[in-house]
């Protein structure tokens, strides 16, 4: 069966691209994010360049370099820590999408320098969010209402703290 890549384009047969070993670690580090898995092959495609495909070894040193900031939850930059929860993360992609599709992004991108940025300013408003409804004591009617995507992730981060609410 072949099928083609919306995201990077490539054609290939579904066995050959499970057999491959770089396909397969991009295809496990992208499944073990299964909220924000489609978010995060949309956002590969920024990296596709304009008359190449995007490269399995490309995915998975792409995904290599985002997963275990993502899984921490954390991101250091310019020296500094930053607090990163995962709905930053998928604000931030959706944001950096949108601005491709708005023309202020221009792909390919060569790093995740845009994206880092776009993650430390949402978690830095959601901070700022949350002291202002926890010092007014109305966090429900201060908080800007989060994408649906953003609202699975945090759901998905409720149960894996074991926050049930």
């Amino acid at each position: 069966m072949q099928i083609r890549c919306p995201s990077c384009g490539a054609q290939a047969s579904l066995d050959v691209i499970v057999d491959d070993g770089a396909a397969a670690q991009a295809l496990q580090a992208a499944l073990e994010m299964s909220a924000m898995g489609s978010l995060l092959i949309r956002y590969l495609a920024l990296f596709r360049p304009a008359k190449n495909r995007l490269t399995w070894p490309r995915v998975a040193a792409l995904l290599g370099e985002l997963l275990p900031l993502i899984q921490q939850e954390r991101l250091e930059r310019n020296g500094q820590l930053h607090e990163a929860p995962l709905h930053a993360w998928a604000s931030a992609i959706e944001k950096t999408i949108a601005a491709r599709d708005a023309g202020a992004l221009r792909p390919p991108l060569k790093t995740h320098g845009y994206l880092f940025e776009v993650v430390i300013a949402e978690s830095a408003r959601a901070s700022a969010h949350a002291a202002m409804a926890a010092q007014s004591g109305q966090a429900a009617s201060m908080a800007r209402p989060l994408s649906s995507t953003a609202q699975a992730i945090a759901r998905l981060e409720q149960r894996k703290r074991g926050d049930f609410k």
